[in-house]
Protein backbone atom coordinates (compact mmCIF):
# COMPACT_ATOMS: atom_id res chain seq x y z
CA UNK A 1 0.00 0.00 0.00
CA UNK A 2 2.80 2.42 0.81
CA UNK A 3 3.69 2.95 -2.84
CA UNK A 4 0.10 2.70 -4.05
CA UNK A 5 -0.73 5.77 -6.13
CA UNK A 6 -4.41 5.52 -5.22
CA UNK A 7 -3.75 6.44 -1.59
CA UNK A 8 -1.56 9.37 -2.57
CA UNK A 9 -4.33 10.50 -4.88
CA UNK A 10 -6.86 10.06 -2.07
CA UNK A 11 -4.74 12.30 0.21
CA UNK A 12 -4.65 14.89 -2.57
CA UNK A 13 -8.47 14.73 -2.83
CA UNK A 14 -8.85 15.06 0.93
CA UNK A 15 -6.62 18.14 0.87
CA UNK A 16 -8.85 19.65 -1.81
CA UNK A 17 -12.06 18.68 0.01
CA UNK A 18 -10.90 20.16 3.33
CA UNK A 19 -9.79 23.39 1.61
CA UNK A 20 -13.04 23.63 -0.36
CA UNK A 21 -15.32 23.16 2.63
CA UNK A 22 -13.29 25.62 4.73
CA UNK A 23 -13.80 28.22 1.99
CA UNK A 24 -17.52 27.42 1.59
CA UNK A 25 -17.99 27.53 5.36
CA UNK A 26 -16.67 31.09 5.61
CA UNK A 27 -19.28 32.16 3.03
CA UNK A 28 -22.22 30.03 4.18
CA UNK A 29 -21.89 28.48 7.62
CA UNK A 30 -23.66 25.16 8.17
CA UNK A 31 -23.15 22.10 10.33
CA UNK A 32 -22.90 20.09 7.09
CA UNK A 33 -19.78 22.08 6.13
CA UNK A 34 -18.24 21.34 9.54
CA UNK A 35 -19.10 17.68 9.08
CA UNK A 36 -17.33 17.57 5.70
CA UNK A 37 -14.21 19.25 7.14
CA UNK A 38 -14.17 16.87 10.11
CA UNK A 39 -14.70 13.86 7.86
CA UNK A 40 -11.83 14.91 5.58
CA UNK A 41 -9.45 15.34 8.50
CA UNK A 42 -10.42 12.06 10.14
CA UNK A 43 -10.25 10.08 6.89
CA UNK A 44 -6.87 11.57 5.95
CA UNK A 45 -5.55 10.73 9.46
CA UNK A 46 -6.58 7.09 8.94
CA UNK A 47 -4.85 6.95 5.54
CA UNK A 48 -1.63 8.52 6.86
CA UNK A 49 -1.54 6.19 9.86
CA UNK A 50 -2.02 3.19 7.57
CA UNK A 51 0.85 4.39 5.40
CA UNK A 52 3.06 4.69 8.48
CA UNK A 53 2.14 1.17 9.60
CA UNK A 54 2.92 -0.17 6.14
CA UNK A 55 6.26 1.62 6.20
CA UNK A 56 7.14 -0.27 9.39
CA UNK A 57 6.25 -3.54 7.65
CA UNK A 58 8.43 -2.60 4.66
CA UNK A 59 11.41 -1.95 6.96
CA UNK A 60 10.84 -5.23 8.77
CA UNK A 61 10.70 -7.20 5.51
CA UNK A 62 13.74 -5.38 4.12
CA UNK A 63 15.80 -6.30 7.21
CA UNK A 64 14.59 -9.89 7.08
CA UNK A 65 15.63 -10.35 3.44
CA UNK A 66 18.72 -8.09 3.70
CA UNK A 67 17.38 -5.56 1.22
CA UNK A 68 17.96 -1.81 1.12
CA UNK A 69 15.50 -0.05 3.42
CA UNK A 70 13.61 2.96 2.05
CA UNK A 71 14.23 6.23 3.84
CA UNK A 72 11.00 8.19 3.81
CA UNK A 73 11.32 11.57 5.49
CA UNK A 74 7.54 11.79 6.02
CA UNK A 75 7.83 9.13 8.70
CA UNK A 76 9.75 11.66 10.81
CA UNK A 77 7.42 14.57 10.04
CA UNK A 78 6.53 16.62 13.12
CA UNK A 79 3.09 18.19 13.32
CA UNK A 80 2.86 21.56 15.13
CA UNK A 81 0.26 21.24 17.88
CA UNK A 82 -1.02 23.48 20.66
CA UNK A 83 -1.48 21.64 23.96
CA UNK A 84 -4.21 23.43 25.91
CA UNK A 85 -4.60 22.68 29.64
CA UNK A 86 -8.00 21.75 31.07
CA UNK A 87 -9.44 24.19 33.66
CA UNK A 88 -13.08 23.11 33.81
CA UNK A 89 -14.83 20.81 36.24
CA UNK A 90 -14.28 17.17 35.35
CA UNK A 91 -17.83 16.23 36.40
CA UNK A 92 -19.38 18.29 33.60
CA UNK A 93 -17.21 17.03 30.75
CA UNK A 94 -19.52 15.24 28.38
CA UNK A 95 -19.21 14.23 24.78
CA UNK A 96 -19.00 17.71 23.33
CA UNK A 97 -15.92 19.90 23.19
CA UNK A 98 -16.51 23.05 25.28
CA UNK A 99 -13.85 25.69 24.65
CA UNK A 100 -14.41 27.40 28.01
CA UNK A 101 -13.14 24.25 29.77
CA UNK A 102 -9.65 24.90 28.43
CA UNK A 103 -7.12 27.66 29.13
CA UNK A 104 -5.94 28.91 25.75
CA UNK A 105 -3.77 31.61 27.34
CA UNK A 106 -1.47 28.88 28.75
CA UNK A 107 -1.32 26.77 25.60
CA UNK A 108 2.07 25.27 24.75
CA UNK A 109 3.26 24.96 21.17
CA UNK A 110 4.89 21.55 20.66
CA UNK A 111 5.63 19.24 17.75
CA UNK A 112 4.41 15.66 17.75
CA UNK A 113 5.37 12.75 15.54
CA UNK A 114 2.91 12.24 12.72
CA UNK A 115 1.91 8.78 13.95
CA UNK A 116 1.10 10.07 17.44
CA UNK A 117 -1.06 12.94 16.23
CA UNK A 118 -2.94 10.71 13.76
CA UNK A 119 -3.67 8.28 16.60
CA UNK A 120 -4.86 11.13 18.82
CA UNK A 121 -7.21 12.35 16.09
CA UNK A 122 -8.54 8.88 15.31
CA UNK A 123 -9.17 8.04 18.96
CA UNK A 124 -10.47 11.43 20.07
CA UNK A 125 -13.77 11.54 21.92
CA UNK A 126 -14.09 15.33 21.98
CA UNK A 127 -13.86 17.14 18.67
CA UNK A 128 -14.54 20.67 17.50
CA UNK A 129 -13.87 23.00 14.62
CA UNK A 130 -12.26 26.22 15.89
CA UNK A 131 -13.07 29.56 14.27
CA UNK A 132 -11.12 32.78 14.10
CA UNK A 133 -12.74 35.86 12.53
CA UNK A 134 -15.59 33.70 11.16
CA UNK A 135 -13.11 31.44 9.36
CA UNK A 136 -12.24 27.86 10.11
CA UNK A 137 -8.83 28.06 11.73
CA UNK A 138 -8.12 24.74 13.40
CA UNK A 139 -9.45 21.56 14.95
CA UNK A 140 -9.48 20.87 18.67
CA UNK A 141 -9.65 17.33 19.99
CA UNK A 142 -9.00 15.26 23.06
CA UNK A 143 -9.13 11.58 23.91
CA UNK A 144 -11.44 10.10 26.49
CA UNK A 145 -8.49 9.64 28.87
CA UNK A 146 -7.06 13.14 28.41
CA UNK A 147 -10.24 15.22 28.18
CA UNK A 148 -9.88 16.37 31.80
CA UNK A 149 -6.17 17.18 31.51
CA UNK A 150 -5.57 18.73 28.09
CA UNK A 151 -6.79 19.22 24.55
CA UNK A 152 -4.84 19.42 21.32
CA UNK A 153 -5.31 22.04 18.64
CA UNK A 154 -3.97 21.68 15.10
CA UNK A 155 -4.29 24.49 12.60
CA UNK A 156 -6.00 23.48 9.37
CA UNK A 157 -3.13 25.04 7.41
CA UNK A 158 -0.61 22.85 9.24
CA UNK A 159 -2.73 19.76 8.57
CA UNK A 160 -2.99 20.59 4.86
CA UNK A 161 0.78 21.23 4.70
CA UNK A 162 1.40 17.82 6.27
CA UNK A 163 -0.93 16.11 3.76
CA UNK A 164 0.90 17.81 0.89
CA UNK A 165 4.27 16.78 2.27
CA UNK A 166 3.27 13.16 2.87
CA UNK A 167 1.42 12.65 -0.42
CA UNK A 168 4.23 14.17 -2.49
CA UNK A 169 6.97 12.14 -0.83
CA UNK A 170 5.32 8.89 -1.84
CA UNK A 171 5.08 10.09 -5.44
Amino acid sequence: MINDGYWRLELFFQRCIISFWCFINQCFYSSHNEHRISRGILYSAVIVRKMIEDDKDVHSAARQYKMIEPNLVAMRYKVPVWMVPFIGESEVVGYRFVASNYDYSNAKNVKYDLNIICNKIIHSSLWSIVYEDKRVNSIAFSSDKEKTTEAYVVRIKDWLDMLKHVSEEWA
